[in-house]
Formats: C-alpha cells, structure tokens, sequence
C-alpha cells in the first residue's frame, strides 16, 4: 500500500486506474486496496431512482477491475443500513463480507470506556465514534430521531 501511495504522489498519475494498474514489477503479487467512502447512493435498492445509472456504472467499474485480473480489493463504506442495499451490490461473488458497525447498547459503551480508564456512563447507544469522541473530551450531541411520530 505504501508503495501505491508513493506512486500517486510521485507520477501523478491521470486517474485511479493508472494507480491501479502501475506495478513496478511485472510479477508483483501484492493486492492494492480502493477505499470508495460514502457510496450509500450509488448502493441503496433506490439507487436508479436516486442517481440513474450510478449503480450500474459502479458496478461494471468494479467488475471490470477483477474480471482484467487486477488484484484489487475494493472497501465501500456508507451510512445506510445493510438491508437497505440493492441485492445486486452485495451479492455472494461481488461482497466478500457486509460488515456493519452499529451502536453499543449503554451497558456495552460503559464497559468498553471503562477498559480504556473513562469514566463516562452513557445513558442511551453510542457509535463507536461517539465513544472515541468522549476519550478525546468531546461529549457526543444527542441525535433527535429521524422521521415520522405518531402519536
């Protein structure tokens, strides 16, 4: 890896392609990672709605990086849920694994800041990012809910 981002920053090169397919080494077996961080739109099971033939494109794009043999692993990150996803993105022989972080329940968060010398007692779930915010100082703002109450 540290070798791809040297080659970035050194070759400048045109596009993530370039990155990808440079080796310096005809043999060079290592695999390369392509972080894509917030794609929730391209992924969702609204996604044409949502973006037209977003989904389409990335995942002819994502295809044809492993169908040209390149060994690449691709790490797609979003806010949705994992049931939220279109059946085509996260199918067996495209995903390799659906890893979902959600959040610690209030006894969980207090036992994981307790093993790290925290104090804190969180009365409701906390993110992993809220928990680190609080080692740092920071003291998590509460979400209001999202959508509709009836009451």
């Amino acid at each position: 890896m540290a070798q791809l981002v040297r080659h970035a920053l050194h070759h400048r090169p045109r596009n993530v392609l370039d990155v990808l397919t440079n080796c310096d080494d005809d043999e060079d077996e290592r695999w390369r990672l392509l972080v894509l961080e917030d794609t929730g739109e391209l992924l969702t099971s609204d996604a044409k709605e949502r973006t037209g033939q977003g989904l389409s494109r990335f995942l002819n794009v994502v295809d044809g990086l492993i169908g040209q043999g390149l060994r690449v692993l691709v790490l797609v990150t979003t806010n949705e849920t994992l049931s939220s996803l279109h059946p085509a993105a996260a199918r067996p022989g495209r995903c390799l694994a659906r890893v979902e972080f959600v959040a610690f329940p209030p006894e969980e968060a207090c036992e994981w800041l307790a093993e790290r010398g925290h104090k804190a007692k969180p009365a409701a779930a906390e993110t992993l990012a809220d928990l680190y915010a609080r080692l740092s100082g920071a003291v998590p703002s509460v979400r209001p809910p999202i959508g509709f109450r009836i009451s």
